[in-house]
């Protein structure tokens, strides 16, 4: 736009403009004389005759240039602030289901862990209570040999809680902790109470 009108006006409309100083018409001249004059007109007139010169010439042009400059730039910069904003509040709502997920992974993996810990809890009991009763057991094996009928009472109902609690620790060894998917088993809920059942009847044996 700059170079366009100072071509028009230096050439164009060179044979109609004359130089406020000279009175001569701007189409006649040439080099930097053409220049200064072309630039001079724009700017208003010479400073001599009143008018900004050169510099104001230049202002001009610049000011042809500079205006359309800011306003595209202007508008540039608001398309991509307006993205900028944009994605501000998508990676909001992204950080926002992060922390959701990531708050539900916690709740998870407390639950897990507390899961886990009720289990070896439950198996350090049992595992107090299997210790006398397999040492019993051993004893009464070497002193009586290996026929159950050779067994008092007392010696077989130790061997049968024995038993018992072999299988009941082997059944919780048994449950998994997690599902496929990663989520808790429920099934451990049931081994922790039928275990936690199982010890109170042998407190009030």
């Amino acid at each position: 736009m700059a170079f366009g009108t100072y071509s028009v006006v230096k050439t164009g409309l060179g044979g109609l403009i004359v130089t406020a100083t000279t009175k001569t018409a701007l189409g006649t001249l040439s080099g930097a004389a053409a220049t200064k004059a072309t630039l001079a007109w724009l700017g208003g007139g010479a400073l001599s005759a009143g008018g900004l010169g050169m510099a104001g010439g230049m202002a001009v042009l610049g000011g042809l240039v500079v205006g359309p400059a800011l306003a595209v730039g202007g508008a540039i910069l608001s398309s991509q602030s307006k993205k900028a904003l944009n994605d501000a509040y998508s990676n909001q709502d992204k950080a926002k289901a992060f922390k959701a997920q990531a708050r539900n992974i916690a709740i998870a993996l407390k639950s897990i862990y507390t899961r886990a810990n009720q289990i070896t809890q439950l198996l350090q009991k049992l595992d107090r209570y299997l210790i006398p009763h397999v040492a019993k057991m051993k004893e009464t094996v070497a002193t009586k040999g290996q026929d159950w009928n050779n067994y008092s009472q007392k010696e077989q109902e130790n061997i049968y809680q024995c038993v018992q609690l072999a299988l009941l620790i082997k059944s919780i060894l048994d449950t998994s902790l997690l599902r496929e998917n990663g989520e808790l088993d429920e099934a451990t809920n049931q081994v922790l109470e039928q275990g936690n059942q199982y010890i109170k009847m042998l407190n009030a044996q």
